[in-house]
């Protein structure tokens, strides 16, 4: 699985520069941290925002003074949550998920005041994310079978959709700082290994809080 996140970060950074290929623009590389939590089957109103796992995460831009850009990104990250309240899950659902991810993802970035050193801007675009629930104990919740109905079966290699809203802010011509909230649309109801017998109905959702410094390299080139 980790394969497959490289190499889909890989395809998308050599689309990003198969397209720019006739432009002088410098690179930008931003390295970003992420605070992450889930809503799904585990969560209700009162526990969603109280667990929350790191993440990281690599972005690639040019630097342009387009209004409109192409970013890639790549990273990881995991969430954990428990029943803590009975919740409506039904068993033999597991009532305890801890989740690994990886991503990768390519999108596109609306930046306002261009011309400020403190830019808003949206962004929002498509990838896949590659996940792992497990249980207490550390096994793989994909392969125990019993936790779901006999016909509740899943891929955890699947698309996502990220949008983003947030600010950044340059602090000289090499660095800038960024932050920012993502929420990632997954098609899926089993990030936490639970579909049919949880009580949500609907996919399973990531978000995520960022904050990112980015590099500008070989300026003047």
């Amino acid at each position: 699985m980790k394969k497959l996140f490289w190499l889909t970060v890989f395809c998308l950074c050599s689309n990003v520069f198969a397209q720019n290929n006739t432009q002088k623009y410098p690179l930008q590389v931003g390295f970003g941290l992420s605070g992450v939590a889930y809503v799904g089957d585990l969560t209700n109103s009162t526990t969603r925002f109280q667990r929350v796992n790191p993440g990281a995460n690599l972005s690639l831009q040019l630097a342009t003074p387009r209004l409109l850009d192409l970013q890639v990104n790549g990273g990881f990250g995991k969430f954990s949550e428990q029943v803590d309240d009975g919740g409506g899950v039904l068993e033999p659902a597991n009532s305890f998920v801890e989740t690994q991810f990886f991503y990768g993802d390519l999108r596109l970035k609306l930046r306002f005041l261009k011309e400020k050193n403190i830019q808003p801007y949206l962004s929002a675009g498509a990838g896949i994310i590659v996940f792992a629930p497990r249980d207490v104990n550390g096994k793989h919740l994909t392969r125990n079978q019993s936790t779901r109905n006999e016909e509740e079966k899943y891929n955890t290699a699947i698309p996502q959709l990220p949008v983003v809203v947030g600010w950044q802010m340059i602090l000289n011509q090499t660095l800038m700082v960024s932050m920012d909230y993502t929420y990632r649309f997954t098609p899926t109801d089993y990030l936490d290994n639970i579909g049919q017998l949880g009580p949500r109905k609907g996919f399973d959702v990531l978000h995520a809080l960022q904050i990112s410094l980015y590099f500008t390299l070989n300026q003047g080139k």
